[in-house]
């Protein structure tokens, strides 16, 4: 091949080669700045930026909710935004919260968006400090009630508080007996429903709390004879004496009169019996015993029963001795130091021409009663 055939062909190939040259280039042009264009089409979106928190509560049981607040061209792809929360209650100030994403991919590049999700921590600030409440200070908010007479005091509580929350706190007597007596201990419990104490601020000392009472020393049914002094038993005798008068004792008189198969002398429409010299030959107290079946009932929990020979006689002058049983009950020792005697529930219970009837009253009183002489002077 000639010298000018050679040159000739070689320009040709260098020509094809910078021809081949520049299409790359300009490729590589073309789909740089299709990328280009894609990239400066595309808006940037940081889900972080459009976050708002907001707490509520107290430290210790704050509440923490999170708000995405976007552009409003942005709002179809912010419907689709899920921010999930490693903690959003029973938070106290200084806790972290972090914060990921959920949303729809494909909404995202419909509308030409970069995201930028990446999980987002924040700190937990601003709740307000609860009030503590002691045990001492929950139960100022009850009002404790006993009433009735030793050993047959009922007990009850009542929540006395005004606060929203306080008011709510149930107190009750625990395992609480039927009657309690002087000196008798007792618990009352609260309970209270911990979420409403955290959402009204209040921090409870105990989980359980609990108080114990004491009984008051108050009236006291007399249990012990020697309470009944003699001063006593002679204003009992004194009361009990004016009873031989009165309609009942001549009733009595009827009974024994029949007893003993004597003839009653009537005036009108009434006997006319009467009792003469009414002596006082013995005194009995009785307290109810502590396995009586009638120990639910607040009555006769006590008596004294004072026993007198007497001459009943009538209008003909027929006469026989007979013995009368006088009782008081419901003796009770006051507060302050004296003895209320009842001397109102007075009354002859009982009558008999026939020591044995007597004494078989008495003694049927030991099956429910601690029966106890009492001394006469």
């Amino acid at each position: 091949m000639k010298a000018a055939d050679r040159k000739k062909r070689a320009k040709n190939i260098d020509h094809r080669i910078v021809v081949i040259i520049s299409i790359l280039i300009l490729a590589a042009a073309t789909v740089t700045a299709a990328v280009l264009y894609n990239r400066l089409s595309y808006s940037n979106i940081k889900l972080s930026d459009m976050l708002q928190f907001k707490y509520t509560g107290y430290d210790g049981s704050g509440e923490a909710a999170a708000t995405l607040v976007s552009p409003m061209e942005y709002t179809d792809f912010s419907k689709t935004v899920k921010a999930k929360l490693s903690s959003s209650s029973g938070l106290k100030n200084g806790d972290s919260i972090t914060v990921t994403w959920s949303y729809d991919a494909d909404t995202a590049r419909q509308m030409k968006l970069r995201i930028d999700d990446t999980p987002y921590t924040v700190k937990v600030s601003g709740l307000k400090e609860p009030v503590k409440i002691s045990d001492d200070e929950l139960f100022k908010n009850v009002k404790i009630t006993e009433e009735g007479i030793s050993p047959y005091i009922t007990v009850t509580a009542e929540n006395i508080g005004t606060d929203s929350f306080l008011k709510t706190v149930k107190f009750t007597v625990a395992d609480a007996e039927k009657f309690y007596a002087a000196g008798d201990t007792y618990k009352v419990s609260a309970a209270y429903d911990s979420k409403l104490a955290s959402k009204d601020g209040y921090v409870m000392s105990s989980d359980n709390p609990e108080h114990t009472y004491t009984v008051s020393q108050g009236d006291t049914y007399i249990t012990d004879p020697a309470e009944i002094t003699q001063d006593e038993l002679s204003r009992m005798n004194q009361t009990a004496s004016g009873l031989f008068t009165d309609k009942k004792a001549r009733e009595y008189g009827l009974r024994i009169f029949r007893e003993m198969n004597l003839m009653p002398v009537w005036s009108g429409a009434s006997t006319t019996f009467r009792w003469e010299s009414p002596k006082l030959i013995s005194a009995y107290f009785d307290i109810r015993k502590s396995d009586s079946p009638d120990n639910d009932i607040q009555k006769h929990v006590n008596d004294v029963k004072l026993i007198y020979n007497a001459v009943l006689t009538q209008a003909n002058g027929t006469s026989c001795n007979a013995e009368v049983i006088v009782r008081f009950e419901d003796i009770i020792g006051r507060q302050d130091g004296t003895v209320d005697l009842n001397l109102s529930s007075g009354t002859i219970i009982s009558a008999s021409a026939r020591n044995a009837n007597i004494k078989e009253l008495i003694s049927n009183d030991a099956s429910d009663y601690d029966v106890q002489t009492l001394d006469i002077q």
